[in-house]
């Protein structure tokens, strides 16, 4: 639940970002962009390195038996739904207006 809140507000802070330098000169919309996708990418791995770290005996569970490695990831992934679901909704529409996610190549 907590991380699930957290990659909420991250997806809500990296659209903000993305739309105040999307209407700024090309030079602060590429830093600011890739400052954003930085720190966001960052914060989406985050839960991976600190819960294998949070307490031993998770290590020692995830060495025993697979079972809850694969539920850890499980649980991980859908902790990000309702923040992607939520940026795809709502702000992804207003971001391909400012020339994010633009659709490249000849497909």
């Amino acid at each position: 639940m907590t991380y699930s809140l957290v990659f909420v507000a991250g997806f809500i802070a990296y659209a903000g970002i993305l739309s105040m330098t999307g209407r700024s000169a090309k030079v602060v919309r590429v830093i600011g962009g890739g400052s954003a996708y930085l720190f966001f990418a960052a914060l989406l791995v985050s839960p991976l390195f600190w819960s294998a770290d949070f307490t031993s005996e998770f290590r020692n569970m995830v060495k025993a038996d697979d079972i809850y490695f694969v539920y850890f990831f499980v649980c991980y992934a859908l902790s990000i739904v309702p923040g992607a679901l939520m940026f795809k909704r709502k702000y992804l529409p207003g971001l391909k207006k400012l020339g994010y996610f633009a659709k490249r190549g000849g497909r």
